[in-house]
């Protein structure tokens, strides 16, 4: 019968425990090892299953009332719509393990691990926990899509700024004028740069020197009339000006 769990012929497994439920009645797997198995509908009710390994198993509509599964590992094993009803699952792991829609009336949960496990918080009102970890899941497939979509919208609004800004530059700045600044008429770590459409005069704001530049545009020069450099607070990382007319 364990080459049959197995393999996942649960149809046989079924079949030759209903043709020996005497002698069947109680079937031993304990301490084996079926991590992984692929046995849904699978009829365990009754079985021996302590300390056997079915972690990430697919259980999915199984059998298991009646059940002992001491100290079993069930670690992300998939239990959705199983009957567990009377089941021992004492010291059992269950950390991620999917029990949405499962049976779980009369479940002996003492000292358990229900850590992040899909399991709804109505099926344990009437649970005994004693000693029992339980923590519900953190993040769920809708959050994550949720996250996914907002980065998307995030990382589209950025882009959007971006090429607003180019535009705006370019509108501001004449093509024929497209030359680098000349280092020694701007002060320490420039980090930002503005442009007045109206008079060509370029401000660059220096974070290293907590000034800001006054060039004029046309000859990438300091500007005439105008204080060259102005004082400013600490680290100026933004700029306004106001046109009179």
């Amino acid at each position: 019968m364990l080459k049959l769990l197995r393999e996942g012929n649960v149809k046989e497994f079924n079949k030759m425990r209903e043709t020996n439920s005497a002698i069947l009645l109680e079937p031993v797997f304990s301490m084996e090892n079926l991590h992984g198995a692929h046995i849904p509908g699978a009829n365990l009710s009754n079985a021996k299953l302590n300390k056997v390994d079915l972690s990430g198993a697919e259980l999915e509509g199984a059998n298991l009332s009646n059940a002992n599964l001491f100290r079993a590992d069930l670690e992300g094993a998939n239990l959705s719509n199983t009957n567990c009803s009377n089941a021992v699952l004492e010291a059992a792991i269950l950390s991620h393990a999917n029990l949405t829609k499962a049976n779980l009336s009369n479940v002996i949960w003492h000292k358990a691990n229900l850590y992040n496990a899909n399991i709804s918080s109505e099926d344990l009102q009437q649970a005994t926990l004693h000693g029992a970890i339980y923590e519900p899941p953190t993040k769920t497939h809708e959050d994550a899509g949720r996250k996914k979509i907002s980065k998307t919208k995030i990382s589209i609004t950025v882009s959007l700024t971006v090429v607003a800004l180019i535009l705006a530059t370019s509108y501001l700045l004449p093509s024929h004028h497209n030359t680098l600044l000349p280092s020694h008429i701007i002060g320490a770590e420039p980090y930002d740069i503005s442009v007045n459409r109206f008079d060509n005069i370029v401000y660059v704001v220096n974070q290293g020197s907590n000034t800001v530049s006054v060039i004029d545009g046309k000859t990438n020069t300091v500007a005439a009339n105008k204080s060259s450099v102005i004082s400013n607070g600490v680290m100026p990382s933004s700029k306004c000006f106001v046109q009179i007319f």
